[in-house]
């Protein structure tokens, strides 16, 4: 390990950070401190599969397509937000067939592959938005000889104006068009039905099943046809082998239109991406944290859907130690190399003094981390503010600073895990406070542990939101359910968020879901199971640690 240098002078100031939790406010950090991982040069072929970066909050997603953006020059971000996608959730008639069970997902298909199209081809022939479309055409239509493209090009005339206008104008274009094709095929006797989710529910079910047939009918003649050929199309005018482009989308998670809606617009994205890699020169980037991706897959899935299908398409963020180190070191020789008396390239062991038994300070640091960029920054980040006025940063700074991170952790997997699990953080304190770092199912199942623990649980006020844990807690609590069965709910989704890790049998190691993604199951915990809490949360369970 090298020394630090005795002669450097710096000392921690209030303000310092190695930079900010939320990648969009952390520019100067980024500009300069980027670490390349190997997956900028994989977004950046086209020829290869991968394109929906994946990865749990704080792996650094956005910064990588940011950085995408950046060094990419015909690369643009889509803000979800933009797309003018909650006209579709207002849309009184794209509701009423909804609910109807009318499969809507040709039309949003069509939404996605419409915008990204025609993005594509404005990029590619410098259209701006505004500017008239009929010489436009004209100079495609020179572009093609010929009637293969016919078709396509109907397509591009046919919607209007606006098909030239911004992205969010296109959007409202083409709603309003599946609209007023889905109030024409309620022509005749049905003319009069009151066009809500109210009235859907309101009809017998052979006037449904005559209006599903009818409205499943025009979603599946949406254009489609030429909308397949207009992905050929766009693959020929992208005909400039040194010209790449790149089309990224970020911030899925956001509430840019209603849930339901937004699961269902998100399983046709991805569906959409898959379709453009008949587009050579052309990606379509995302990025999806894996819990979203997963409540996707289970809200919105279709008959016939097959995950296997996009596993090639996915780009996982994983990050070593080594990585880790190097974005450390950059961000450190950032901060405080201006501040030095010797000019060099500095490290973390310029600030990190001291070890704790075996453990040097950075190691310490990273066992408290999921291995992620974030973790690391937010502890580094407490521990300047713990040294502040010092030198050096040392365990006792360390110690005092795991305190706040440690909770802030917990919080953050609260928060990341909330849709699914929204008692996650009161559940994690109730089950596992004031318990050993490693321990038996079978320890958690002496004394009263799991009675008072699904008591503490059920009888708050206010209540807590009805959750699945919440509904085990309650079953037991009424008597209608076993300890063991309350336990097994609890640790697989400890498991599953990465509070703790688990062993299944004493010839195995301990499994983390992060590192082997291995699923378990509720009949896999047996009482010889054995349970260990991440050291990322030792400090605010105040878990008690096993003498070695």
């Amino acid at each position: 390990m090298k020394k630090p240098n005795s002669d450097a002078k710096v000392v921690f100031r209030k303000q310092d950070s190695l930079g900010a939790n939320d990648a969009e406010e952390d520019s100067k950090f980024l500009e300069d401190c980027f670490v390349d991982t190997g997956d900028l040069e994989l977004l950046q072929d086209c020829t290869r599969p991968e394109r929906i970066v994946l990865g749990r909050t704080g792996t650094g997603k956005t910064a990588l397509l940011l950085r995408l953006i950046q060094v990419e020059p015909r690369a643009i971000a889509i803000k979800p937000e933009s797309l003018a996608l909650s006209f579709i959730s207002n849309s009184t008639t794209i509701r009423f067939f909804e609910e109807l069970g009318v499969n809507l997902e040709t039309f949003y298909k069509l939404i996605w592959r419409h915008a990204f199209c025609v993005e594509l081809i404005r990029m590619r022939f410098g259209v701006l938005p505004g500017q008239g479309k009929v010489s436009f055409v004209e100079k495609f239509k020179a572009f093609f000889k010929g009637d293969k493209y016919a078709s396509a090009i109907e397509y591009l005339e046919k919607w209007g104006d606006r098909f030239w206008e911004e992205t969010e104008h296109r959007i409202k274009e083409i709603t309003t068009k599946v609209e007023k094709s889905l109030k024409g095929s309620m022509a005749g006797p049905l003319s009069g039905i009151t066009l809500s989710a109210e009235g859907a529910r309101s009809l017998s079910e052979e006037t449904k099943g005559e209006l599903v047939r009818r409205g499943q009918m025009v979603v599946n003649e949406a254009h489609v046809p030429q909308l397949n050929q207009l992905l050929d199309l766009v693959h020929e005018v992208l005909d400039d082998p040194q010209k790449k482009y790149f089309l990224v989308i970020d911030r899925l998670d956001e509430s840019w239109v209603e849930e339901t809606l937004r699961y269902k617009l998100i399983m046709s994205l991805i569906d959409t991406v898959k379709d453009f890699r008949r587009v050579g020169r052309a990606k379509i980037v995302i990025s999806l944290r894996l819990d979203l991706l997963h409540r996707v897959f289970a809200m919105a899935r279709t008959a016939g859907f097959q995950e296997e299908k996009f596993q090639s398409l996915y780009l996982r963020m994983r990050w070593t130690k080594p990585r880790l180190e190097e974005l450390t070191n950059a961000r450190v020789n950032h901060l405080f190399k201006d501040r030095y008396s010797e000019k060099r390239e500095l490290s973390y062991n310029d600030v990190l003094v001291g070890t704790k038994g075996q453990l040097a300070p950075f190691d310490y640091i990273l066992s408290r981390t999921f291995l992620r960029p974030r973790d690391v920054i937010s502890f580094l980040n407490a521990c300047i503010g713990a040294a502040e006025g010092k030198s050096r940063i040392g365990f006792k700074d360390i110690r005092l600073a795991e305190a706040d991170y440690s909770r802030s952790r917990l919080q953050s997997v609260g928060d990341e895990w909330y849709d699914d699990y929204p008692n996650l953080v009161d559940v994690a304190k109730v089950f596992l406070a004031g318990m050993p770092d490693t321990m038996q199912v079978a320890r958690m199942l002496d004394g009263d542990k799991v009675t008072a623990s699904c008591l503490d649980l059920v009888t708050r006020s206010p209540p807590l939101p009805v959750d699945i844990i919440l509904k085990s807690c309650d079953a037991f609590a009424n008597d209608q359910s076993e300890p063991m069965e309350v336990l097994r709910a609890v640790l697989i989704v400890f498991y599953q968020v990465g509070i703790v890790g688990l062993k299944m049998a004493s010839t195995e190691t301990y499994s983390w879901s992060a590192d082997s993604g291995r699923r378990v199951e509720l009949s896999h915990i047996q009482t010889d199971t054995s349970i260990k809490v991440h050291e990322m949360f030792h400090s605010v369970l105040h878990t008690v640690m096993h003498k070695q």
